[in-house]
């Protein structure tokens, strides 16, 4: 278990958590919002796996336009998409997330495993974490995004719903999920239907071949 775990229980309670960030819940709402959007746009010409990739793409476009309007700038490492703070104070990056996610439960992990890029920003961030227990003086100086804290906005599509979390990575096991977490903000869940209408989509395979590793 993470240093210091913190689990915020009531999605409600979302806004005052997020509040230390800057950011409110439609800052993560919206750009899940817009990928489910773009989920909705693909057909059963296309392949099955592609609804799932513009789910990503959407969203993390509509998070870094968001965003960009209160300086953020959007990085890319090796596949890693991040939505990096102005002044270097955190990075954002998306990934699906379990069936535990935005529930408020112990257990939430990523739905896949993670790329070392991914896995050396996770155990940066529990550096950082560990530092910070120890009241070490942060570095003034601009951060490189891999040494900075990288918050994961975690989705899971349920039948009817989407569930989703904004958590502190802190931990990654063997298997290369990220299973360890500092901090967890459940987000208010979305219905489905509302976003899609009656339709879903399938969200792509578990081990898709194309080579960006954020998915």
């Amino acid at each position: 278990m993470a240093l210091n775990h913190a689990l915020d229980p009531l999605p409600e309670d979302a806004n005052t958590a997020l509040a230390a960030l800057g950011l409110v819940v439609d800052d993560l709402l919206q750009p899940i919002r817009a990928g489910i959007a773009g989920r909705r746009a693909t057909t059963q010409n296309h392949p099955r796996s592609y609804a799932g990739w513009r789910d990503y793409g959407e969203r993390t476009a509509a998070l870094r336009e968001g965003m960009a309007l209160r300086g953020f700038r959007g990085e890319e490492l090796e596949g890693v998409c991040l939505t990096v703070h102005p002044k270097g104070d955190f990075a954002i990056m998306t990934a699906p997330g379990n069936h535990l996610t935005g529930t408020g439960k112990l257990g939430v992990t990523t739905r896949r495993k993670r790329g070392k890029v991914t896995q050396a920003i996770v155990k940066e961030n529990a550096q950082l974490q560990l530092e910070l227990e120890l009241g070490v003086t942060p570095t003034a100086a601009p951060a490189k995004p891999t040494k900075i804290p990288t918050w994961v906005l975690l989705v899971f599509i349920d039948e009817d719903e989407v569930h989703s979390e904004f958590s502190l990575a802190a931990g990654i096991g063997e298997d290369g999920f990220i299973d360890s977490w500092t901090s967890q903000i459940p987000l208010p869940v979305i219905r489905l239907n509302d976003v899609l209408g009656a339709d879903g989509d399938d969200d792509g395979p578990e081990n898709p071949e194309i080579a960006v590793e954020e998915l």
